[in-house]
């Protein structure tokens, strides 16, 4: 279970404010490819051959692009988590947005997270 599918389960969120801070998250998060790029991991031949490939195929960008050795793993998984270091959490932008209190938040983090270890 997603953090967000967490709180709407437990009615601290709806469906409309969720979807408000997720499509956020989205427009923010810089694409793998074009991080790739910035670093001068890739051209942008190679990132247009990568994006063409992930269309026909719906395999993730890091994986086509090992594959076709235009990227290391090593690579990729630095390009992740510098996608997870410049992401707004969705908790974040919900707290930003008055749907929960900074309280709240830190609640729903402890309870969902207690809940995933003991899954």
């Amino acid at each position: 279970m997603r953090f967000g599918e967490y709180l709407l389960s437990r009615n601290l969120a709806t469906p409309e404010q969720i979807a408000k801070a997720l499509e956020f998250q989205r427009s923010y998060t810089r694409p793998l490819g074009k991080l790739a790029r910035e670093l001068g991991y890739i051209s942008r031949k190679e990132n247009v051959q990568v994006l063409l490939e992930n269309i026909k195929s719906k395999k993730r960008y890091g994986d086509i692009a090992v594959e076709k050795k235009l990227l290391t793993r090593q690579q990729v998984d630095d390009l992740v988590e510098i996608q997870k270091r410049d992401s707004v959490m969705i908790g974040n932008l919900l707290v930003e947005d008055e749907v929960l209190s900074q309280k709240q938040l830190l609640e729903a983090l402890k309870n969902f997270i207690a809940l995933n270890v003991s899954s």
